[in-house]
């Protein structure tokens, strides 16, 4: 199949959607898909022909750009393909039901409800009535919404999300557990081999607190 991933960020930025976006493309080219990334801004040195940016306007340093359509190259690519998964709310979901000519697939990586707080400063009764409003009317873009956990899931619905929905979890990409680097010990750090240790994986970002 020919499959087309739609994300608002790619790399070089790191991020769990990056990474997922990265994940899903080795896994569908391993299983003898032919898989195209659609995203936002200037070109990187890693990219190959398979990378298709878009000009938009740079919003944040973490590599997210805004733009009111997607460039003549990507157009064209997105109606060629078989099926398209975007990866964003916005500068995602409804670009591909735009351009393509295929079923949209929209998976909800990101609690929108939380960010509103977090990075604008809005109230949160001001967020979520924004949410309201967008969550359910941007999903209406995808044939299916995928959701990562049913708490998402949940959460979605009680915001109104009225497209067909379900949750798959996300993967782990398992080969770098095979192959641990050298354990530590408490001692390494001066912790006693007594205590309890709390383990976070995650960006230190306040959206994620």
């Amino acid at each position: 199949m020919q499959i087309g991933m739609v994300t608002a960020v790619y790399k070089p930025i790191i991020n769990g959607v990056t990474r997922m976006v990265e994940l899903y493309r080795h896994y569908l080219e391993a299983a003898g898909h032919e898989v195209t990334i659609f995203t936002l801004g200037t070109s990187d040195p890693s990219d190959d022909e398979h990378i298709v940016r878009s000009p938009g306007f740079q919003v944040s340093d973490r590599g997210y750009y805004l733009t009111p359509g997607f460039s003549r190259e990507a157009q064209k690519g997105m109606r060629q393909m078989d099926i398209l998964h975007s990866h964003h709310l916005i500068m995602g979901v409804e670009m591909a039901h735009r351009y393509g000519r295929c079923p949209v697939v929209y998976t909800n990586h990101t609690r929108y409800d939380l960010y509103g707080n977090a990075i604008l400063n809005l109230p949160q009764p001001a967020t979520d009535a924004i949410m309201r409003q967008v969550w359910p009317d941007f999903c209406d873009y995808a044939d299916t919404v995928i959701a990562p956990s049913e708490s998402v899931r949940q959460i979605m619905l009680e915001f109104g999300v009225r497209a067909p929905t379900i949750t798959i979890e996300n993967g782990v990409e398992l080969q770098a557990f095979h192959q641990p680097a050298n354990p530590c010990s408490k001692a390494d750090f001066g912790v006693p081999e007594t205590a309890v240790l709390l383990l976070y994986l995650g960006r230190l970002e306040a959206e994620k607190m």
